[in-house]
């Protein structure tokens, strides 16, 4: 009876560790994007950007695991509708502890972040974990949101002023229409495999300013003057 009393109790306690240890992993193990950066801040942060109708724009901000507070970057810009990113609850947070799964979007923010850069991932208006809705594809409201983005970017503490937009597919489109806007804090759109026709049919519309702006490259500002 003694004999099984004591195994009774190292199977208590085995099973009592098992679970201390899977309630780590799941609810306070920190990952990849939750660490303390020395500005003070988590590597990874989300916000809501209230735009000008009310509108407000999930965006997800990744920057470098030893940015200091004093430290200035430029910043990358995405804009999806297919949604930035996805919540990491506890079971993904379990696999991700154990080496099962990774963070969304931890491999793009360690390619920018390392290269110099903070990596800005926004859900346009009516998609993802934004709010707003969505009439068509790359409304007029949409394509002002990617101004209001920008100038969002450039008033946040790690910001040296100046943004990049970039993006595959849809966000290759909205990389390029970013331009539209004509913020001088946009200096590079580097869009890559966009929809055919979109942006033409914008550019159509709004005449020769974003021409000139994709004319001048890096470093324009609107119809072509140096920033």
């Amino acid at each position: 009876m003694t004999r099984w009393r004591r195994l009774r109790g190292l199977i208590i306690i085995g099973l009592g560790l098992v679970v201390a240890v899977l309630l780590y992993l799941m609810y306070i193990n920190p990952v990849s994007g939750e660490e303390i950066v020395p500005a003070g801040h988590a590597r990874n942060t989300s916000s809501y950007l209230t735009m000008r109708d009310g509108t407000r724009l999930a965006a997800d901000v990744w920057v470098p695991s030893d940015l200091e507070a004093d430290e200035r970057l430029p910043a990358i810009v995405i804009t999806t509708r297919y949604w930035r990113a996805h919540a990491m609850g506890p079971i993904y947070h379990l696999l991700v502890g154990v080496g099962e799964a990774h963070v969304p979007n931890i491999e793009m923010a360690d390619q920018w972040n390392d290269a110099g850069y903070a990596l800005v991932m926004v859900d346009a208006r009516g998609s993802g974990a934004s709010s707003g809705q969505r009439p068509v594809e790359w409304s007029d409201a949409e394509v002002a949101d990617l101004g209001e983005i920008t100038e969002w970017i450039t008033s946040q503490s790690w910001s040296d002023g100046t943004v990049g937009a970039v993006g595959i597919s849809y966000s290759g489109n909205t990389a390029e229409l970013s331009a539209i806007p004509a913020h001088p804090a946009l200096r590079a759109v580097a869009p890559l495999l966009g929809v055919p026709g979109i942006s033409l049919r914008k550019v159509a519309t709004y005449g020769d300013e974003i021409l000139a702006i994709i004319a001048a490259g890096p470093g324009a500002t609107k119809a072509g003057q140096p920033g």
